[in-house]
């Protein structure tokens, strides 16, 4: 049997109202996606009597926009936000690193040397089941910890936390 060089009229019909549906389709799911975003840029914009007020979407019909709220963010100098955000970009991307690093060389330890049969696995289990806990049973021991070294409210006791929290799934 012959293939012929040239798809017949009914299915390159086919094929393009296919493509069309697939478009139409990854495009509301990209307002789906992306309604989020939009949602908190409006929100940014509204003033305090309009988010109470219940959802309105679009800005110059359903509300006035107005900077007030980034005026705050960005310029109030009595309660000035950036120098917090800047804090806990810091600790954040601190403990990312510590975290990444630490992991690293503990699955680099796991899968170079020779251990006995099943006791990586068994290991590995007892570090991801640190995970398993609640917060609250952790929140306590740390507090103290903290208190006791010194390092209540500091960058330090932040990134020691995010880190010890985050090493389990790192691993």
């Amino acid at each position: 049997m012959t293939q012929r060089p040239f798809a017949s009229h009914r299915q390159r019909r086919q094929t393009s109202l296919g493509k069309i549906l697939s478009y139409i389709a990854l495009a509301v799911w990209s307002l789906v996606c992306l309604f989020p975003l939009y949602w908190v840029a409006i929100t940014s914009l509204k003033s305090e009597a309009d988010i109470m007020n219940g959802p309105v979407y679009l800005p110059f019909i359903d509300f006035t926009p107005s900077l007030k709220a980034w005026r705050f963010i960005l310029g109030d100098p009595y309660d000035n936000l950036l120098p917090r955000f800047f804090n806990s970009a810091v600790i954040g991307v601190t403990a990312t690193v510590i975290t990444v690093v630490l992991g690293g060389m503990a699955v680099y330890g796991f899968t170079r040397f020779k251990w006995r049969a099943g006791l990586p696995h068994k290991v590995l289990f007892a570090i991801l089941a640190s995970r398993i806990l609640p917060p609250v049973v952790i929140v306590l021991p740390l507090y103290l910890m903290a208190q006791m070294t010194g390092t209540l409210d500091t960058q330090f006791a932040l990134t020691f936390t995010y880190t010890a929290i985050n090493l389990p799934v790192a691993v």
